[in-house]
């Protein structure tokens, strides 16, 4: 096919997975929207995230609009989705309208348009593990090309903490499954794994080293101790430390023992939090950290932690919707006030929006419904063809691989997170499996019926 007719599908692809933000009258925002846009135009490193989503919005909008950077963000995801349709659909005459269908089906029944068209950087975390695959079974041969694909790729890992340690879960995945069934991964040679396995460790190196140039310390995160002691407390288990040690230790904790909040979302971001009692983000890193490290050592403590761990894990396990993060946020938000700072004339239509007036407030539980009804079916079918029909083997590595990683995130989310974004981020490509995998069990029935 002609390269500017694919170009003019992928671009009609990215229209279409804008669907969401068109329909909502501006870009769906989250709380978070505000922290990322005033750190990319401010050049600091926010204290609870890394800096590099918010300058990913920064240099996408152009400083002109921040529907740009929504359309950026659908044209990677509609670039990648025809990458990989193209891989497996062999047939270049139907594949444009194979492309088209396949995201026709993932606008209508997927979590995909929803984060696409939000201002968030747990867009990214499909799209990391999209890239690492290119890298790890479709290696550019260019090395010019090569080095690219793999600084986007370490680009998009950053902007979210748990991406890097999801992709380490792979690499050690990838390695157990090639100890034991190597015929599955003979396309991966040690080799090549030892070089994917420098690839993800060059993630805990490359934001560090883009931290210390704005300034921020060499480090990934200014506060992630912080939000594993709201983990913790949360928990019971920072009770149960300060109820043993208060009487002998001294702890800036022990003044609010008996009033810890029993949600670790209200110790992070209540106005009135223990934690801005104590000094908020920048105070109290070594004490914090002690205590977390008094609470990973100790059986008893380590106990209460990870009842609490487990009893997330499940949470991950059963919630997968969307639409969580559609609070109303209007002019009088963190998004509102850097919108008005950076994209003032863009302020009218953020007021105007449907988010901002309350609309999507309980109007996603249909959707929410279908979308897990076709998760299920998703993996029902994706089971079925993996394990009794003759899928290639390029699928069944990418959905080993996703496998991983899907595990990687929940448990890298469960030590300090939750929510359903979390899960509901990567839904998407288990959608996205079943449907390849449909279309390659199709295809090889129609010839096995010409044969």
């Amino acid at each position: 096919m002609n390269r500017f007719y694919i170009v003019v599908i992928i671009i009609i692809a990215a229209a279409g997975l804008m669907l969401p933000a068109f329909y909502n009258g501006y870009p769906l925002v989250y709380s978070d929207t505000g922290t990322y846009i005033a750190s990319g135009f401010e050049g600091k490193v926010p204290n609870s995230r890394p800096i590099t989503y918010g300058l990913f919005v920064r240099h996408s909008s152009l400083a002109a609009s921040l529907w740009l950077s929504i359309f950026t963000q659908c044209l990677m995801v509609s670039g990648l989705l025809y990458y990989f349709s193209h891989r497996v659909i062999k047939n270049r005459n139907v594949l444009h309208w194979y492309f088209l269908g396949i995201i026709l089906l993932l606008l209508s029944l997927s979590s995909l348009p929803w984060f696409s068209s939000m201002l968030m950087a747990d867009f990214f975390t499909p799209i990391s593990y999209l890239l690492l695959f290119i890298l790890l079974f479709d290696t550019p041969k260019n090395k010019l090309v090569l080095g690219g694909l793999a600084l986007v790729y370490l680009y998009t890992t950053s902007t979210h903490l748990t991406h890097a340690p999801a992709h380490l879960f792979l690499a050690f995945g990838m390695a157990f499954i090639k100890l034991f069934k190597g015929n599955i991964f003979s396309v991966l040679t040690w080799r090549k794994l030892a070089y994917g396995l420098v690839l993800i460790l060059m993630n805990f190196i490359f934001l560090p080293i883009i931290h210390f140039c704005y300034h921020g310390g060499f480090k990934s995160s200014q506060s992630g101790h912080i939000f594993i002691t709201a983990r913790m407390i949360e928990s019971g288990a920072m009770k149960a430390v300060l109820d043993d040690n208060c009487a002998t230790k001294n702890n800036l904790f022990c003044a609010y023992k008996d009033s810890l909040p029993n949600n670790g979302s209200e110790f992070l971001w209540l106005p009135e939090s223990i934690l801005y009692k104590l000094g908020g983000w920048e105070s109290n890193e070594q004490e914090f950290k002690a205590l977390n490290k008094t609470i990973f050592q100790t059986p008893k403590y380590l106990k209460i932690y990870l009842s609490h761990f487990f009893r997330v894990l499940k949470f991950h396990l059963l919630e997968h919707n969307v639409g969580e993060e559609l609070i109303v946020l209007g002019a009088n938000s963190p998004p509102g006030w850097e919108i008005d700072a950076h994209f003032k004339s863009e302020l009218p239509q953020l007021i105007a929006s449907k988010q901002a007036n309350g609309f999507w407030y309980n109007k996603l539980n249909g959707l929410n419904q279908l979308i897990e009804i076709v998760l299920i079916l998703s993996i029902l079918i994706s089971c079925y063809l993996l394990f009794f029909t003759h899928a290639s083997a390029y699928l069944k590595i990418f959905s080993i691989c996703f496998f991983f990683v899907y595990l990687g995130n929940m448990l890298a989310v469960c030590i300090a997170s939750s929510g359903s974004r979390y899960n509901a981020r990567l839904d998407w490509l288990l959608v996205f499996i079943a449907i390849l995998l449909l279309i390659e069990n199709r295809t090889i029935a129609a010839r096995g019926t010409l044969n």
